[in-house]
């Protein structure tokens, strides 16, 4: 049997990639770590999600061991430890890995990582690699699905949504959860199921946060925030959850 649960949904706003015909690709130029734990620690929220391209500075790419230390921080830091955190996405290599990079998306819970997704498809990341002097490793064409609290949660970065990377499963969830950086919406990729939410937050310049839920097979409602600060967008949504869990 399933039951209705209040969720209180922070969708962190931050400007993390913009294109400069001079120099490039840029990324964010703000702390990505006090981002992510001023959004958790301040609103203290069910769900945390942030944009694609968070911890990219446009300088340099993280080594995996950098990447496993944010995770741990963030791990660690967020006061609220069955918040369901994604931090944006990492671009990372493994010096031992031949300059691979790889963009990846942690889900945090509980003090540990849970799960992760690596992107697919390009969507700027070939370019990024290759400005340092790497190569770029895409992931398995398809998306990523966990279980959190009762609900089932897909994941996909970006480009993967048009790609149809998570619908490819063939599985319905409660939650499509996509970190983006200039990604449009496509209701006919949404994998939600009757009732469940579909939540995207870019952070590319002129875009914007979006969550929707899905009042039928082609019907799709915008969830307006309920508060619009400076660096989130706050949502209260009822989700159906498996009772007991």
């Amino acid at each position: 049997m399933r039951i209705k649960r209040n969720l209180n949904v922070a969708l962190a706003k931050a400007l993390t990639s913009r294109w400069n015909e001079i120099e490039g690709e840029v990324g964010f130029s703000g702390n990505p770590i006090e981002t992510i734990l001023s959004v958790a620690n301040t609103y203290n929220p069910d769900i945390l999600v942030a944009p694609e391209f968070l911890f990219y500075d446009g300088k340099r790419i993280m080594t995996e061991d950098e990447k496993k230390s944010i995770e741990k921080i963030i791990a660690n830091e967020v006061h609220r430890k069955d918040m369901l955190i994604i931090p944006g996405s990492i671009m990372w290599h493994n010096p031992k890995e031949g300059g691979l990079v790889k963009n990846t998306s942690p889900v945090i819970t509980g003090g540990k990582v849970i799960a992760e997704h690596m992107k697919a498809t390009d969507g700027g990341c070939e370019n990024i690699a290759r400005n340092h002097g790497l190569r770029y490793a895409r992931g398995p064409k398809k998306g990523t699905i966990f279980s959190w609290n009762g609900l089932d949660i897909g994941l996909e970065i970006c480009a993967d949504h048009i790609c149809a990377c998570l619908l490819s499963t063939g599985k319905k969830v409660d939650f499509h959860i996509v970190p983006a950086s200039g990604m449009s919406y496509c209701s006919w990729n949404n994998c939600s199921r009757g009732n469940g939410y579909f939540i995207l937050c870019d952070g590319f310049e002129g875009c914007s946060n979006r969550l929707l839920q899905r009042k039928g097979a082609e019907d799709f409602k915008d969830v307006n925030c309920i508060k619009k600060a400076g660096n989130a967008d706050i949502y209260r949504i009822e989700a159906e959850v498996e009772e007991g869990i």
